[in-house]
C-alpha cells in the first residue's frame, strides 16, 4: 500500500510541475483540485479489489467535489447575501406571475440540482471507466488499426481554436452581473418587495470585486510563488519523467486534434463519445 501512495504522490508532483510548465497561468484552484482528487484516489485504493465500485465512486465524488468547489467560491466571493438574493428573486417572480407568497428557498433547489447534474455526469464517466479495461483488451484482440501519432502530420496541430475569453467576459459572469443589476432595479422600482435592498446588492458587488482583486493580484501569486519554489526543489528528482511527458505532449495533441476533426462526422453525444473514447484508447495504445 505504501508503494501505491508513493507512486500517487510522485504522479501528483509531476502533474503539477508539468501543468505549471505547459500552462503557467493556471489558477491555484486547479492545483487544489488535482491534490483533492489524488487524496480521494489514495483513500479509494483501500478498496482497489472492487474495481467497478471504486470507478463509480471516484468519478461521482470527483464530480461532486468540483461542484462543491464552485459553490464555495461563489459563497466566499459574494457571501450568504447572494443565496438570499436568489431566494428573494424567485419568490418575487412567483408572486408576480401567480400572486402567491411562496416563501421557497430556491437557492437550495438550484444547488441541489447542480449537485445532481454533477453526480449524474460522474455516474456516466464511472460507467465508461469501469468498462474501459474490457474495451482495450477487445481492441487488442480484434487487432484494429491504431492511429500512430508519429505518422500524423505536424500541420494537424495548427488549426483554429477559440480564443480564451477573459474572466469577466465568460457567459456565467455576464449572467451573474445582469442578475445583480436586475435585483438593484427591482429594489429601486418596488422598494420593500425584496427582503434585501439595493444597498445590500451593491455592497455584495463591491465585496465580490474586492475579494476577486485580492485573490487574483495578491493571494494567488503568493501561493503560486511558494508552490513553484517547493516544486522546483523536487523537479530535479523527476527530471527524466518530466522530460518524457513534455516530449509526449505534441503526440498527444496530434491524436486529440485528429479525433476531434474525425468526430465532426457525428452529432451530439455520439460525437462526444467517439472523440473521448477514440482519443483515450489511442493515447494508451500508442507506444
Amino acid at each position: 500500500m505504501s508503494d501505491y501512495k508513493g507512486e500517487i504522490l510522485k504522479s501528483v508532483i509531476i502533474v503539477i510541475i508539468v501543468k505549471g510548465i505547459v500552462s503557467p497561468h493556471t489558477p491555484v484552484t486547479a492545483y487544489i483540485a488535482v491534490i483533492m482528487q489524488a487524496l480521494l484516489g489514495t483513500t479509494l485504493l483501500y478498496f482497489r479489489n472492487m474495481y467497478h465500485i471504486t470507478s463509480f465512486l471516484f468519478s461521482i465524488l470527483v464530480s461532486l467535489l468540483s461542484a462543491l468547489q464552485k459553490v464555495l467560491v461563489l459563497t466566499i466571493v459574494f457571501g450568504a447575501t447572494f443565496w438570499n438574493a436568489i431566494d428573494d428573486f424567485f419568490n418575487y417572480l412567483i408572486y408576480g406571475f401567480f400572486n402567491i407568497k411562496a416563501g421557497i428557498y430556491a437557492s437550495y433547489w438550484i444547488v441541489g440540482f447542480y449537485f445532481l447534474i454533477h453526480a449524474l455526469g460522474g455516474l456516466a464517466v464511472g460507467i465508461y471507466v469501469s468498462g474501459f479495461k474490457r474495451r482495450i483488451e477487445q481492441r487488442k484482440r480484434q487487432q484494429q488499426k491504431i492511429i500512430i501519432a508519429n505518422n500524423l502530420p505536424d500541420e494537424i496541430l495548427y488549426f483554429k481554436t477559440r480564443t480564451r475569453k477573459s474572466w469577466w467576459l465568460k457567459k456565467s459572469r455576464i449572467i451573474l452581473f445582469i442578475f445583480l443589476v436586475i435585483l438593484i432595479l427591482i429594489s429601486y422600482i418596488s422598494p420593500g418587495v425584496l427582503n434585501i435592498n439595493a444597498d445590500s446588492v451593491i455592497f455584495m458587488m463591491v465585496r465580490s470585486f474586492i475579494v476577486i482583486f485580492v485573490w487574483m493580484y495578491f493571494l494567488s501569486p503568493v501561493i503560486l510563488r511558494f508552490s513553484k519554489i517547493f516544486l522546483k526543489k523536487r523537479e530535479t528528482n523527476y527530471s527524466k519523467d518530466i522530460k518524457a511527458i513534455n516530449e509526449m505532449i505534441p503526440d498527444l495533441k496530434k491524436i486529440i486534434f485528429y479525433f476531434w476533426k474525425k468526430s465532426a462526422e457525428r452529432k451530439g453525444l455520439k460525437r462526444i463519445y467517439f472523440f473521448v473514447n477514440e482519443s483515450v484508447l489511442h493515447i494508451l495504445l500508442n507506444e
